[in-house]
């Protein structure tokens, strides 16, 4: 498989052969992660607030990761691209 070169502000995307970690976008807002980002125990772990909003404004939130100094990467499950997991990088 021939590899390209990432873009910065592009999604960025790495692969194995049973995961795949993506920038995330509004089409992964699933109700699970909702639960998720909502949950004060898990959010902890990740050293921030949990955060209780509409799928709407998560998208709008998500949308302002512009993949060059901000990432919000989910974590895939292959072959049916199920959210397992996700972070965020901040670049300064």
């Amino acid at each position: 498989m021939k590899r390209q070169p990432w873009i910065v502000g592009m999604p960025a995307r790495l692969e194995t052969e049973r995961f795949f970690v993506r920038s995330m976008g509004a089409n992964d807002i699933t109700d699970s992660y909702m639960k998720w980002i909502a949950d004060p125990e898990l959010m902890r772990n990740l050293n921030t607030l949990p955060m209780r909003r509409s799928k709407e404004e998560e998208a709008q939130r998500l949308k302002a990761c512009d993949n060059s100094s901000k990432f919000q990467f989910g974590a895939f499950l292959k072959p049916d691209n199920r959210l397992i997991g996700f972070f965020q990088v901040r670049i300064d």
